[in-house]
């Protein structure tokens, strides 16, 4: 089985765990700072996803920093249960898998803008409204500063890719010239 299947069962068993929206939200936060503890220490990210320490010894590590980041009882359980299972390494594909399932059902959908320079507040609410019509859900947007894009913008929103920089533009245009010329 593959790890984005298993990622889809624990976090949809995880799912039904959580009794409402709000017990949701807070198994995801409580998971994204796990997530982020283990990003800041990479000695104990390496040792928790490794696969050469025992259950027993991982649990010992595992305790103190839950209990440290004040994590609720759902979300401890899951990470303990995970560690039984020998499935701690799937844990960021578990989260951001939980993250898709709960933008599911609160009708959210979650964007990238990527654009040459920063884009003021009265743009990103205007690209934020277009997509939120386009889409029709509630659009969380990320917004991201590429210089080498020269204009324009990069938007993502799921798996579709809409491309509006210059320098893709300015490549078409190459590419277009060459198949003339030859």
């Amino acid at each position: 089985m593959s790890s984005a299947q298993i990622a889809r069962r624990y976090s949809k068993a995880l799912l039904a765990l959580c009794e409402g929206e709000a017990s949701q939200e807070a198994v995801a936060t409580d998971l994204d700072r796990m997530l982020e503890a283990l990003a800041v220490h990479a000695e104990l990210a390496t040792t928790l996803y490794g696969r050469g320490l025992e259950i027993s010894s991982r649990r010992r590590i595992l305790e103190p920093v839950m209990k440290s980041l004040s994590l609720g009882a759902l979300a401890s359980k899951f990470l303990l249960y995970l560690n039984e299972q020998k499935r701690f390494d799937v844990l960021p594909e578990i989260v951001a898998c939980f993250h898709q399932q709960l933008d599911e059902l609160a009708g959210r959908v979650r964007a990238t803008v990527v654009s040459a320079k920063a884009l003021s507040e009265a743009e990103t609410k205007k690209i934020e409204s277009a997509l939120a019509k386009a889409s029709g859900k509630k659009v969380l947007l990320d917004t991201l500063v590429d210089p080498t894009l020269i204009g324009g913008v990069v938007t993502r929103i799921g798996n579709v890719v809409l491309d509006g920089s210059v320098r893709t533009a300015l490549n078409q245009v190459k590419m277009q010239l060459a198949e003339a010329v030859q």
